[in-house]
């Protein structure tokens, strides 16, 4: 029997799977474990409804969940799970990391890997420089005096100057900074606007057009920035041999040292088509346990790139020494991780609203302008679809 995959393309996203189904395929010799990889974008943004067509297994992004259940396209997983399997994980989540992947009670997916927006450094920069990482907006900005122009880098591709805008604006509204019918608060979304302006002005120029993969190369290949303040995180890149230049990662600066929460979770998880052979679908089940299972997530899982979404695998003393301490660095963050509305198609609205804003912010539209065209393109699209 043959479970077709598909994954991401990037170590922390294909590396630990071909270990992990290579071990439960010594458990089960009948089996065939088999992933290919999409880009980062495609990972986000391509439709779930094609690849249930194509694949068994699919390595998915949370917000597809609402989607997803009212289209059936994922299996929902509660009837087929190992009893008080669920119960395990509740026990063992890093933040919010199982939940996501539950809508209405459904869960479609396993959470494996689990990821927020947290800073990174280059920290013999710093040392140089005498400058330790900010832990508020305020500190960020007098680093970028301490450390000088073109050392900080802010990726602001659509997708991530998308999930920074939502993290400043949750931070400066609490829990509830999402109204379902109406959107973001106009007053805090504009202030949002502004502190993304902010960021604009400190970041070097030509990271407007990054998202976090070319921020972390150029920092680890090049020594290009000394910092980036909002960026998912990668443990790869705090390992020793990865990149010439080992980055270390660590909460990210709040705009209040006392917010609520803190960035937009985001992560991986597991989950199965709808459209899988019957045959093959108790077997989907028992791969996807055991590559979420907390003994696998903390060991041959991490040991093999993977950025694990168990608590138990985030303390591990043997783990934090591999990443030079990625996991308690960032704890705080990921714990205090904010979900993003459960609404179908929230997927096609934050694709479309991180393009708009990334060309509103090129245009140095006003903070006020930017709220109402996001809140309008959410209605647009969510509301009155």
């Amino acid at each position: 029997m043959e479970l077709k995959g598909i994954t991401w393309d990037h170590a922390r996203g294909y590396d630990p799977l071909l270990v992990v189904s290579e071990a439960f395929q010594k458990e089960h010799p009948d089996v065939q474990v088999s992933w290919k990889k999409r880009s980062l974008k495609d990972f986000g943004d391509y439709p779930v409804s094609r690849l249930a067509q194509d694949f068994d297994l699919i390595m998915i992004d949370h917000p597809f969940m609402a989607e997803a259940l009212q289209e059936k396209l994922l299996v929902v997983l509660n009837e087929h799970l190992t009893p008080g399997y669920l119960q395990q994980l509740e026990g063992d989540e890093v933040g919010k990391s199982l939940e996501s992947y539950c809508v209405n009670g459904a869960y479609q997916g396993l959470p494996v890997d689990a990821a927020t927006q947290v800073a990174a450094a280059n920290m013999e920069i710093f040392r140089r420089k005498g400058a330790t990482p900010p832990e508020t907006f305020a500190e960020l900005m007098q680093l970028h005096e301490r450390l000088g122009p073109g050392a900080i880098g802010v990726a602001m591709a659509p997708t991530d100057i998308f999930s920074t805008y939502f993290g400043l604006v949750a931070q400066l509204s609490g829990k509830d900074y999402f109204d379902m019918q109406r959107g973001i608060d106009p007053q805090k979304g504009a202030l949002a606007a502004a502190r993304l302006y902010q960021l604009k002005e400190i970041s070097a120029p030509e990271t407007f057009e990054m998202n976090p993969i070319h921020i972390l190369d150029e920092m680890s290949n090049h020594e290009k920035f000394a910092y980036t303040p909002y960026v998912y995180g990668y443990t790869n890149y705090s390992r020793e041999g990865f990149r010439p230049h080992l980055l270390e990662f660590w909460d990210a600066p709040l705009v209040d040292r006392d917010a609520a929460v803190s960035t937009q979770l985001g992560g991986v998880g597991i989950a199965i088509s709808a459209a899988i052979a019957p045959e093959k679908l108790e077997t989907a089940v028992r791969y996807a346990e055991f590559l979420a299972s907390p003994a696998i997530q903390k060991g041959i899982y991490t040991a093999a790139n993977g950025q694990p979404a168990t608590w138990s695998a985030w303390m591990d003393e043997e783990n934090n020494r591999l990443t030079h301490h990625f996991f308690k660095n960032t704890i705080r963050t990921i714990d205090t991780a904010f979900l993003r509305p459960k609404v179908a198609r929230w997927n096609t609205f934050q694709e479309a609203a991180g393009e708009k804003l990334h060309q509103q912010v090129a245009e140095n539209c006003s903070c006020e302008e930017i709220v109402q065209t996001l809140n309008g393109l959410y209605r647009e699209i969510c509301m009155e679809s």
